[in-house]
């Protein structure tokens, strides 16, 4: 059933399927399907397992991977460039 009013979700997780399928993976998958046939647009923020940025249409997700860990003194990582320390599940503005 569509949403009468369609939001803009950002799940952020450290991991999302293909690339990674640990039990937290798997549970945003899930997630971020189910919010997609409720009729809202999601974005999911993980980390790249080769640390190249990403933007891909994975099902109707879009997912924005990108490095995790610091190759040089002063760049962002995803958690930093978010302002977040912990896995959530935030409202996206757009």
């Amino acid at each position: 059933m569509p949403a009468e009013k369609p939001l803009h979700i950002c799940l952020v997780h450290r991991e999302f399927p293909p690339e990674r399928s640990g039990g937290g993976a798997i549970y945003h998958y899930y997630l971020a399907k189910g919010l997609l046939a409720a009729g809202h647009k999601v974005t999911v923020l993980a980390e790249s397992p080769t640390g190249v940025p990403t933007v891909q249409n994975e099902e109707g997700i879009v997912v924005v991977r990108g490095p995790r860990k610091k190759p040089f003194p002063g760049y962002l990582t995803l958690e930093n460039w978010l302002g977040l320390g912990a896995t959530g599940v935030y409202k996206c503005m757009s």
